[in-house]
């Protein structure tokens, strides 16, 4: 089946991780959900599903991930409070995200 929603920490410091694919149908990515998770690479993008992304989602001090692409409209989903991670090398420069459809 598929997966709705990742939970609180699911991901949390999860090194290995370097890819991320978000498939359609996705409602919710929960608190800390991939936080720290410094070796995720390229993009990432967001389905037009999810309805939320809960605070620390993808925290990091040293992201290298590219950009954040959210499908979903800017009034269809809720972004809480830190949920972008700092870019690497620049921690005081958050990654990119912007909204597509």
């Amino acid at each position: 089946g598929d997966v709705l929603d990742i939970r609180e920490k699911a991901f949390f410091k999860c090194k290995g991780l370097t890819k991320l694919e978000l498939r359609e149908g996705l409602i919710a990515i929960g608190v800390d959900a991939f936080s720290f998770c410094d070796g995720l690479t390229g993009d990432v993008t967001i389905p037009s599903t999810c309805k939320k992304i809960e605070k620390y989602a993808f925290f990091s001090n040293s992201s290298v991930i590219k950009n954040i692409y959210i499908k979903a409209g800017e009034d269809e989903i809720q972004l809480s409070d830190n949920w972008l991670p700092n870019k690497k090398d620049n921690f005081r420069k958050k990654v990119n995200f912007e909204f597509v459809s």
